[in-house]
Parts: C-alpha cells; structure tokens; sequence
C-alpha cells in the first residue's frame, strides 16, 4: 500500500516538473499550459480501461479516484510555482511593446 501512495506522490510531481523543464524552446505560458495539461491527462486513461471489466476489482478504482485530487493538488501547485514570473515576463512585454509601439 505504501509504494502505491507513493507513486500517486512522485509520478505527479515529475510530470509538472519534468515536462516544463524539458519543453525546450517554448514560450513560458506555454510551457505552464503543457505542464498542467499532462499532469491531468492521466485520470481519463486510467479510468476508461476499469469501466469496461465486468468484474472490477473495487481497490482499483478506489485508487485512481483517490489519485484525481493529488493531481489536481500538483497541477495547482505547478501553475502557482511557474506562473509567478508570467505575470512579471507578460507586464515586462507589454511595456516593451508599448515603448517600441
């Protein structure tokens, strides 16, 4: 049982760090969206393969339920964590455009 609340902690918080830093090249903004959207992503795809067993096993689904909150926390955690500089990177550009405009 540990390991697997384990994995429910470690594999969302190395999604959103994992996938924005590794997003090269991309704007900041994007790479918060593409951060949050693949920490998310997963609960649809865990979900989807358990409803269509007829004889489900109930910890299964007791454990994907249970893990939609922990990523919620870290997508939240993530857009908190890597959207303080947008809003100073986005004022700095609108005055930079404004100065040049």
């Amino acid at each position: 049982m540990r390991t697997e609340r384990d994995a429910n902690t470690i594999c969302p918080a190395a999604e959103v760090g994992l996938t924005y830093w590794v997003a090269f090249g991309m704007p900041h903004e994007q790479k918060i969206v593409l951060s949050v959207g693949m920490t998310t992503r997963n609960i649809g795809a865990a979900m989807a393969p358990l409803l269509m067993v007829p004889d489900m096993d109930q910890r299964a689904l007791i454990m994907v339920v249970l893990g939609l909150p922990l990523m919620v926390i870290f997508a939240l955690l993530g857009v908190r964590l890597f959207g303080r500089n947008a809003a100073t990177d986005a004022a700095s550009a609108g005055q930079v455009s404004a100065k040049v405009g």
